[in-house]
């Protein structure tokens, strides 16, 4: 399992991230943002497309926000 974790603006302040890609998963990522389960998001034809709970309150610049962060970690084979 491979995991980035930090602290950045999301909405209307600084909030603690987790993405969580579990093993055997694929290239999908599980978002959490303040501990709370906000969906997946996965890379597909070079482009970040995520797929998040109706209650989800991240907005388009959030996710390119999330892209960012992901194409900037250090993971092996992340994508």
């Amino acid at each position: 399992m491979d995991e980035i974790e930090g602290v950045e603006n999301f909405g209307e302040g600084r909030k603690k991230y987790q993405f969580i890609r579990p093993q055997g998963a694929g290239g999908h990522f599980q978002i959490l943002i303040d501990k709370y389960y906000q969906g997946t998001i996965e890379k597909r034809n070079g482009k970040w497309v995520a797929h998040l709970n109706r209650t989800s309150k991240l907005t388009p610049d959030d996710i390119w926000i999330i892209g960012e962060l992901l194409d900037n970690a250090r993971l092996p084979d992340i994508i």
